[in-house]
């Protein structure tokens, strides 16, 4: 089982940039989640917790 992804901007070429690419696949992440139906949720780390059949 997964417990979580990490999203890491390997090739930024500066901290805000990294900053920019990871704010960017969230939101995409978060519309495709939407796009297919599934929670949207927000865990207590700020990442999505989708309901699963297992943990």
């Amino acid at each position: 089982d997964i417990q979580e992804f990490m999203i890491v901007p390997v090739g930024a070429a500066s901290y805000r940039e990294g900053l920019r690419m990871a704010v960017e696949i969230y939101h995409t992440l978060k519309k495709v989640l939407q796009s297919r139906g599934l929670a949207t949720s927000v865990g207590d780390e700020g990442g999505f917790a989708p309901d699963l059949p297992s943990n």
